[in-house]
């Protein structure tokens, strides 16, 4: 199973020199916490870093500037890691652990941005997936029960 049916591609994108009140007003917009600062090629945007609320917070407040001074660039996260659509859930939360991060941007095989999954995204993938192993297993102890009382009669 990839992440391709479930991470969600209306992504909040910003570009890397908008100022931080900008960035906040898409988070605020998108009902967000980050938003992809991309770059657009041909047409087609190119994630080059993250910013979240955290970034925004750790570092833009402690350089004591407006949120109208600071640019995004300043303060993004670099090189996002990255994961393609085909890539299996297992994978994904792998590359997730590995990193560290809460949030992966998804792109296509050039490299372009297609959407976005996160921590929050996969749990209930896997939630879905344990019950609907619950209802099955309460079905077949059911059946078995069912068989075990009648067996007795």
């Amino acid at each position: 199973m990839s992440v391709s049916k479930y991470f969600v591609r209306n992504v909040a994108t910003v570009k890397k020199d908008a100022n931080i009140e900008e960035a906040i007003e898409v988070m605020r917009s998108y009902d967000v916490h980050d938003v992809i600062v991309v770059e657009n090629k041909e047409g087609k945007p190119f994630p080059l870093g993250i910013l979240s609320c955290h970034d925004i917070v750790m570092k833009a407040f402690s350089k004591k500037a407006t949120a109208r001074d600071l640019l995004v660039r300043d303060i993004m996260t670099s090189h996002p890691v990255t994961c393609e659509e085909d890539l299996g859930i297992n994978e994904t939360i792998s590359l997730m652990q590995k990193n560290d991060i809460k949030r992966l941007p998804v792109v296509d095989t050039a490299g372009a941005l297609v959407g976005i999954v996160t921590a929050s995204d996969l749990f209930g993938i896997l939630s879905e997936e344990f019950s609907g192993l619950t209802r099955r297993t309460d079905r077949t102890n059911w059946r078995r029960k069912e068989a075990t009382t009648q067996a007795a009669v």
